[in-house]
């Protein structure tokens, strides 16, 4: 007699985790889609680790965050890199309901900067099984992420294999990075800046340019942030007010959020030092500049 195959009983499935580098943050992210590859809206990924609380943590629900693409999720661990076993699981919040298979992984905090080998960073990506009545189908994103060279496969339970698309071919950026070290202190005044400069050697045209800062500070919501070419061309990222009342300030910029960074610069040559400053508009709270990134797409 054939042995009898036991049913899978979760609603999704997981992806392998793949790391990256980053000397700014812990992170872990993903999509949440179906098997057609249609995005998936309102779906919360909890990440605990081993005698965490029952509600530590839980991403928003995917999709909420209006800068990143339907389907999106993430938690950030810590905003340095931070060594740690981790789990990660779709869980129904309200019953303990467990969703998905629990994966694990590992961080480190070496070898972080830019090609390094670190695992600061990681990727898994939930797919939803069949047609369970769960989460919300979100519009298709063309937005692309470039995932790490490598794939490090969990050491947990088999996780059911999804076919997946290879990514979509992305322009390959020039990379400059500025790990402050000490971080860099902001004056506490508004006639003050804090300045920090990486330098490219190309002498190539821009098209458009992506940005990554991790600023620590009490309220987000004081600070002004601009971007300025070699050639002078002043670009604010961020504005007083914005993200008032948040911890700490640690996000990427781009064209489809920052609409002046896709033309501002474009056809400047990206050779030089191109400098990011930061305004403290507001005095009584102190913060530091910890560590930027610029992506010059040519």
């Amino acid at each position: 007699m054939s042995p009898t195959s036991t049913p899978n009983p979760y609603q999704f499935t997981a992806s392998y985790p793949f790391f990256r580098p980053n000397c700014a943050l812990t992170q872990v992210f993903g999509t949440v889609q179906t098997e057609s590859g249609t995005p998936l809206n309102g779906i919360r990924v909890r990440v605990w680790w081993d005698g965490a609380r029952d509600d530590q943590f839980y991403s928003l629900p995917s999709g909420e965050d209006p800068t990143k693409p339907a389907g999106y999720w993430d938690v950030v661990l810590d905003n340095k890199p931070k060594a740690g076993h981790w789990y990660a699981q779709i869980i129904e919040r309200d019953t303990g309901k467990e969703l998905s298979p629990k994966l694990t992984f590992d961080t480190d905090t070496t070898d972080c900067g830019i090609g390094g080998k670190g695992h600061q960073v990681v990727e898994i990506n939930f797919t939803r099984v069949g047609t369970a009545p769960v989460g919300t189908p979100g519009a298709t994103s063309t937005a692309t992420r470039i995932p790490s060279s490598t794939p490090i496969p969990s050491l947990t339970p088999t996780i059911t294999s999804t076919p997946t698309s290879s990514p979509t071919a992305t322009p390959t950026p020039i990379v400059a990075a500025k790990n402050e070290n000490p971080d860099l202190p902001i004056p506490d005044d508004p006639e003050q800046k804090a300045v920090s400069t990486v330098e490219i050697t190309q002498d190539v045209p821009v098209r458009y340019v992506e940005v990554f800062i991790n600023i620590l500070h009490p309220n987000a919501g004081d600070l002004e942030v601009a971007l300025v070419s070699p050639r002078g061309t002043r670009v604010t990222l961020h504005e007083r007010g914005q993200d008032a009342g948040a911890k700490n300030l640690q996000r990427e910029f781009k064209p489809t959020t920052v609409p002046q960074l896709g033309t501002a610069f474009s056809k400047e040559s990206a050779q030089g030092l191109w400098a990011l400053e930061v305004i403290d508009k507001i005095e009584s709270n102190e913060g530091q500049l910890a560590q930027w990134e610029l992506k010059v797409f040519p």
